[in-house]
């Protein structure tokens, strides 16, 4: 939960699944069942609750900041302008569960690393694999739900935890990144275990099982030698502090005021290295808070991560808008972004 609110996701199928298991498994009638679950329902509240007590306890003293958060997070979530539309983001998120952690499939900025025809082999029998692996995984949940086997409560809670989990990554129209699947991350690597496995028992032949072995040895290979240490890795926290100490440079050590145009990163590591050099910047407030503009200093320090053009004069981010009209004193390169320095615009 902590570590990103798409974890709510889980909350989502532990409802459907308890729902589901009790009508499809009880032989009680429907009242009784209802009843049941109720119970559970509030038992399972009252345990999370008592789980996150601490948490609880910190947002009652502060005036409840992350629940804020989360309901300006699931309010606003699709007010992105994003153009992927529904079954994109679905299509995206399963290839990504399965191909990138199964199958160790390279990140964007490795894909030149391979030729076409690799590229397009690697995410044919990813796909394939998962595709079938999902397949056999339905199949046993309808099988033992015609057999009410004891078996039906697993393979509902997997089809439930992934059918649910992806769908729901679909009304998300902000950036997916992968530590946001860390609800789901185990998930894949049993729906292809149970594929090896189901494969190798296929008649129980020698064919069957040596396809499996190879299907497993082949998987085993790929992640080896996609370590992720076989490529240089990129130092983001290196280069943001050798940005922030240059930003740092440009504020004559006097109170400053800084923005950073970013297609999806946040300005805290910048600001984190500020705020532990003793010089974070002043936060722009509104007039309603602030009439008197007192946040607002002589200079404005931009940090552009953008891989288009820069136009910090006139943007419209906040950080720069609130400052009022500007006029650019210096422009540098530095690493991978571009730096300006605004101060306020003097006329000719």
């Amino acid at each position: 939960m902590q570590l990103h609110y798409l974890s709510l996701f889980l909350a989502v199928v532990m409802f459907v699944y308890l729902l589901l298991s009790k009508l499809l498994c009880s032989k009680a009638k429907i009242p009784v069942k209802l009843a049941v679950l109720f119970k559970k329902y509030i038992v399972i509240f009252l345990g999370f609750v008592i789980g996150w007590s601490p948490f609880l306890a910190f947002e009652v003293r502060h005036g409840f900041p992350d629940f804020i958060h989360i309901f300006d997070f699931v309010i606003h979530s699709g007010n992105t302008g994003a153009s992927a539309n529904f079954f994109q983001i679905i299509y995206d998120v399963f290839f990504r569960l399965f191909a990138r952690l199964v199958f160790a499939f390279p990140q964007s900025d490795q894909l030149n690393k391979f030729s076409l025809l690799t590229i397009n082999l690697w995410t044919l029998i990813a796909l394939t694999i998962a595709a079938v692996g999902v397949l056999m995984l339905f199949k046993n949940l309808i099988k033992a739900i015609r057999k009410k086997s004891p078996d039906l409560n697993k393979y509902l809670l997997l089809c439930l935890w992934l059918g649910i989990g992806v769908l729901l990554f679909g009304f998300y129209k902000k950036p997916i990144y992968e530590y946001y699947f860390a609800f789901m991350f185990s998930l894949p690597f049993i729906i292809v275990g149970n594929f090896v496995g189901e494969i190798s028992l296929v008649k129980k032949s020698k064919i069957s099982l040596f396809f499996a072995g190879l299907v497993f040895i082949g998987l085993v290979l790929i992640n080896i030698a996609g370590v992720p240490f076989r490529y240089p890795a990129n130092r983001q926290l290196n280069q943001m502090e050798t940005i922030a100490k240059f930003v740092m440079t440009k504020t004559d050590v006097k109170p400053f005021n800084f923005a950073l145009i970013s297609t999806g990163n946040s300005d805290y590591a910048y600001r984190y290295f500020f705020t532990i050099w003793n010089h974070p910047p002043q936060t722009i407030e509104y007039t309603g808070v602030d009439p008197m503009r007192k946040s607002v200093t002589d200079q404005l320090l931009v940090v552009c991560e953008s891989p288009i053009p820069c136009q910090p004069l006139g943007n419209s981010l906040w950080e720069i808008a609130g400052f009022g009209r500007a006029e650019i004193e210096g422009h540098w390169k530095v690493s991978v972004v571009e730096v300006y320095k605004l101060v306020h615009y003097k006329g000719k």
